[in-house]
């Protein structure tokens, strides 16, 4: 037996799993894509754990078990070897089974994974991605809930829960917060704060984008951006939405059906006459495609639509394209729309 060529197929499974639980770091990316490009058997295997891991991590339509998805993702890799036992290949060891079923664990509310990616420390920051094409459940030390949508990425200190509440969020998280009047629990975003003691709500806070949405399903919240000191946090209240424009430091609150903002933990996309420029962005990131507009006045058309997750991109294309007057062409994971 080759102990060399073993230790290299450890690390690289160590990369895939680090990958697919979206905890690779750009210079360990940078070498698995490498390895992924050294050969097709490579990419075969890469993928097909890839599309067992995505199989086994979410159960449609259903609220999201760990323990159940280890089980399915365990069940597929023995599977997939039976299937390939015959070819040269990569397999997943019993300790990287393990390792699997901590990212799996730590991505819908355990820790397991701290013991992987952290030293114990006081103040250790832990992040959670997600990448494209995904979305997540985990359970915080306070036994507070997020959902972290495609594309997002949750930061909190070893110590959330013991002196304060406080997490930083890039992306979309859906929260259910845990009461407790001590210790209020703050969401830091894109230039805005929101700080609540217990409640239901939603924040959009991409880096990208130009605008931070929170929209509040109950209880209360109040938020603050970088507006003068002189003015004071503004509070919502359930069926609101205030989104918060950065340029101009502005805040605008408006009443809205609340619980479409998080219809996404559900497996649905609702568009609310939004811009078609929005809706690319929500569409590239949940599923993982690059969307090109030819013809850029298409960007400030608006679109309602309720649509399940189940449905494929092309699906949702082909409804968006029969009475608006436009069209799209689909090239492997890029999408090109003209008039």
């Amino acid at each position: 037996m080759d102990t060399h060529n073993t230790h290299i197929e450890d690390q690289i499974e160590l990369l895939i799993i680090d990958y697919l639980g979206g905890m690779i770091s750009p210079r360990d990316l940078e070498i698995l894509e490498q390895w992924i490009d050294e050969s097709e058997e490579n990419r075969h295997h890469f993928e097909q754990l890839k599309r067992i891991w995505n199989t086994a991590s979410l159960a449609e339509d259903k609220e999201f078990d760990s323990e159940l998805a280890y089980n399915r993702f365990r069940i597929r890799v023995k599977e997939y070897q039976k299937q390939n036992q015959k070819k040269r290949r990569l397999t997943i060891n019993p300790f990287l089974q393990g390792v699997a079923a901590s990212v799996i664990l730590f991505i819908t509310g355990g820790l397991a994974l701290y013991f992987i990616h952290a030293y114990r420390s006081e103040s250790q920051q832990y992040s959670i991605t997600v990448p494209y094409g995904s979305k997540s459940k985990i359970t915080l030390p306070d036994n507070s809930i997020v959902w972290l949508n495609a594309g997002s990425t949750l930061s909190y200190l070893s110590n959330f829960g013991r002196k304060a509440r406080k997490v930083v969020l890039n992306g979309e998280a859906y929260f259910e917060v845990s009461k407790n009047k001590e210790k209020p629990f703050v969401v830091q975003g894109n230039d805005l704060a929101v700080r609540v003691l217990g409640t239901k709500f939603d924040v959009k806070s991409y880096q990208e984008d130009s605008i931070v949405d929170v929209t509040l399903l109950e209880g209360s919240v109040s938020l603050t951006g970088r507006q003068k000191e002189s003015e004071k946090p503004v509070l919502i209240k359930p069926g609101e939405r205030a989104s918060y424009h950065k340029y101009s430091q502005r805040m605008v609150v408006a009443n809205v059906e609340a619980t479409n903002s998080n219809a996404w933990t559900r497996g649905s996309l609702v568009f609310e006459e939004e811009k078609f420029g929005q809706i690319i962005k929500r569409l590239e990131r949940e599923y993982n495609v690059m969307i090109e507009v030819k013809n850029k006045e298409l960007l400030e058309r608006r679109f309602y639509g309720d649509f399940r997750r189940a449905q494929s991109i092309t699906e949702i294309f082909d409804i968006m394209t029969e009475s608006n007057k436009f069209h799209y062409r689909m090239m492997e994971n890029k999408i090109e729309v003209y008039q």
